[in-house]
């Protein structure tokens, strides 16, 4: 049946097992196999990493924004497109499956990002240049507005044709990539809809004290970004070396 799952076989089986019971006495009956257990196994793993990991990205952009209204707008963005990956799924006839989950523990990471450089960018302009909440939030998205949509159409631009592969392979990794694509897609929506309204009433001036954890890791910081940042203006200064280099990558690969 295409429709079938070992889940839902198995678990109606266990259950009518015990309520059959043997023909008689003499005869015992025992399940020699059950293919259910390691798929259950599987699927609680990875549940327990799905929190996980929301945890350890959440933790993450406090860490750097250092602030927690500004932590909560990114993490509202991971309820938001999970919901509507599920959603998305559910009216597609896809299930929950191994693989399909892998996809909702790999977009977690990928959804905020977005969320994070328009908070960035609002935070810049209320600290920098004096702007309120409101006023900030709005330059922000006209100056970002451009590249979140980039950002989104690129990885649609590597995931939608993983779900359009044909045989075996294509067939495994259909849910993978469209579980990806669509939380991608929500992500850009609330990115671009929800979160400049939450900047606009949740977003205040930075404190100018930070406790000593993070002067410390602001200080670590500051000295590991400025190699990379004299490199890079080093590279900018240089295009037609950085060119002819990159065609090199290119042609080797």
């Amino acid at each position: 049946m295409p429709t079938a799952s070992t889940q839902g076989i198995g678990w109606p089986a266990r259950g009518a097992v015990p309520q059959t019971g043997a023909p008689d006495e003499y005869v015992e009956y025992r399940v020699a196999f059950d293919s259910t257990r390691p798929v259950d196994a599987s699927i609680t793993e990875v549940i327990e990493t799905l929190f996980i990991a929301i945890f350890l990205v959440i933790l993450t952009v406090y860490v750097f924004l250092q602030d927690v209204r500004t932590t909560l707008i990114p993490a509202v963005t991971i309820p938001v497109a999970l919901l509507g990956t599920f959603s998305v799924m559910l009216a597609m006839g896809l299930s929950i499956n191994t693989l399909s989950l892998f996809g909702i523990v790999l977009a977690i990471g990928i959804v905020v990002d977005d969320a994070i450089i328009v908070v960035e960018n609002s935070m810049r302009l209320i600290d920098d240049e004096g702007l309120p909440p409101k006023e900030a939030a709005a330059k922000a998205m006209e100056q970002v507005t451009g590249p979140v949509i980039a950002t989104t159409l690129v990885l649609l631009a590597v995931f939608v044709p993983t779900a359009m592969m044909g045989g075996i392979t294509g067939r495994l990794y259909t849910q993978f990539a469209i579980t990806i694509s669509v939380a991608t897609v929500f992500s850009s929506i609330n990115t671009l809809t929800l979160s400049p309204s939450l900047y606009g009433l949740l977003l205040r001036p930075s404190m100018k004290k930070r406790g000593w954890f993070f002067t410390k890791f602001n200080e670590f910081f500051d000295r590991t970004t400025k190699p990379s940042t004299a490199y890079v203006h080093m590279f900018v200064r240089r295009v037609a070396l950085m060119m002819v280099f990159f065609a090199a990558v290119v042609g080797a690969t």
